[in-house]
């Protein structure tokens, strides 16, 4: 087929019915039924089993994809492993002993959140109700927390190419032409790493405003309670079917497995160049792999040991973690699917030949900065948003000759502002929750620092079209500080 119109139908099918209905997962299907009906001559009433014969198993059967999908069940087990031995709770409630300033609060919240990089949506449930009690005595509004909850989610998830979400992003960069070859995927992401410009004023924006003492917004959100804060509930009595693992000692289950995980990373892919050289992809995913599955092993044990948890529950969090990919896998799924038929429909050189012909390449990466940020916005899905514009604008960007580790940067920025910035966000919401506060005064009181964090990284993406110097990103930060500290002394200043 020539490349025409009809090549970005399925795409754009995809984005609308994805904006439309707020499910990604089934835009994505929609769009592949599609594709699959323009690539068949006759279509008849088997098409949807052609649908299920013809794109959806060929990439099930595809070794890479089968390796992908294992790596990702293994994460997901160590994941739910760590969640449920209380590794995190007891490390974070050893430490919160010597937090006493409001400051120190703020900045133990974040420290916590930085520690539990592997699990997104688990730092609001481990680390909320921890310093939600700590936050009311210092005074301090739970918005404030929930704001630091959702700052050290997903933007420092993002950051880190060897858990589920650079995994998930590797993934879908592998099927686009640009990322084809067998270290191409890593190369791009660690090529892309000083470029996401709004994870990093993201997780630079909450040291600022506890050294400062700052606030921005309006005068509900400030640092003053607007009541007397309430006395933290007397904790629950201890669960006697099941040792519950809330003790400082209980902290190795937490380090220990990092710990490992990290040795084993580093001896069997340090000698390859991990994790400044790129690698073969099929060196880093067995690697990645092998030790997922030594750290898993050593928490079992450890948690054996000290009678945390008998083993079968053990297993029972295991199995559930993989099957919690299952969303994951199917989006993956659909998103190779839709890459690979529009590859065959000639969309990626539709959009270069004649969709972007005239376009500025200086411009394509705050392009896509906006548009990431308004499909993650309208769908609350940055994960969605990566499968929707990844297989699109990667390939568009490599034909122009623009910087393509640039655009991926601005893709997966953009999708994370609009997600950070969205109240439909699963993060949005699981923040609220870690905080005991409805979604909306959350989304209200965090829409402020994200708009100007989100206008800064814009104003970052033009200057990077025409200068993508990775060094850029030092400049940004020392901006971001001036910009907060203007804001903060005119919000103090304000009646």
């Amino acid at each position: 087929m020539e490349p025409g119109p009809l090549s970005l139908a399925p795409v754009l099918l995809s984005l609308v019915l994805a904006l439309a209905f707020r499910q990604v997962l089934f835009g994505l299907f929609a769009g592949v039924l599609l594709g699959t009906t323009l690539l068949t001559p006759d279509p008849h009433l088997g098409l949807l089993a052609s649908v299920f014969r013809d794109q959806l198993r060929p990439q099930l059967m595809d070794g890479y994809n089968a390796s992908v999908i294992l790596l990702l069940a293994v994460i997901g087990s160590f994941v739910a492993l760590l969640e449920r031995s209380g590794g995190a709770q007891a490390f974070a409630e050893g430490a919160v002993r010597r937090l006493k300033s409001a400051r120190q609060l703020q900045l133990g919240a974040y420290g916590g959140g930085l520690l539990i990089f592997f699990s997104d949506l688990g730092t609001p449930l481990i680390l909320g109700p921890i310093f939600r009690p700590l936050f009311d005595r210092a005074g301090l509004l739970r918005a404030r927390l929930s704001l630091i909850l959702d700052a050290t989610a997903a933007p420092i998830a993002i950051l880190v190419p060897f858990i589920g979400w650079g995994v998930y992003i590797m993934s879908l960069v592998a099927q686009t032409p640009p990322g084809a070859g067998p270290e191409a995927p890593y190369a791009l992401l660690l090529g892309a790493l000083p470029f996401q410009f709004y994870a990093w004023l993201a997780l630079a924006l909450i040291p600022l405003l506890a050294f400062t003492g700052g606030h921005f917004g309006t005068r509900g959100t400030s640092e003053t309670p607007s009541k007397a804060p309430e006395p933290p509930a007397p904790a629950a009595e201890p669960s006697k079917a099941e040792p519950q693992p809330h003790h400082p000692w209980q902290a190795s289950l937490l380090w220990a497995p990092l710990a490992v995980l990290g040795v084993a990373l580093f001896a069997m892919l340090g000698p390859e160049g991990f994790p400044f050289a790129p690698l073969p992809g099929a060196d880093f995913r067995a690697g990645l792999a092998a030790a997922y599955a030594l750290a898993t092993a050593t928490l079992v044990l450890l948690a054996l040991a000290l009678q945390i948890l008998p083993f079968a529950t053990l297993m029972e969090s295991a199995i559930t973690g993989a099957t919690r990919m299952t969303p994951v896998v199917a989006t993956l799924l659909m998103a190779w699917t839709l890459a690979d038929l529009g590859e065959a429909l000639g969309a990626p050189r539709y959009v270069a030949e004649t969709v972007l012909a005239d376009f500025p390449v200086a411009l394509l990466p705050a392009a896509a900065f906006l548009l990431g940020a308004l499909i993650s916005f309208a769908t609350g899905s940055s994960w969605g948003t990566f499968a929707l514009l990844i297989p699109l604008l990667l390939p568009a960007a490599a034909s122009l000759e623009g910087p393509v580790a640039l655009t991926l940067a601005a893709i997966l920025s953009g999708g994370l502002f609009g997600d950070h910035a969205s109240p439909l966000s699963e993060t949005t919401i699981l923040a609220a929750s870690g905080a005991e506060l409805s979604t909306f005064e959350h989304f209200r009181h965090q829409w402020p620092y994200a708009t100007v964090n989100g206008a800064l990284a814009l104003g970052a993406f033009l200057v990077a079209g025409a200068l993508p110097k990775p060094w850029l990103l030092l400049p940004l930060l020392l901006v971001q500080a001036g910009v907060w500290v203007a804001l903060f002394r005119r919000a103090k200043a304000r009646p």
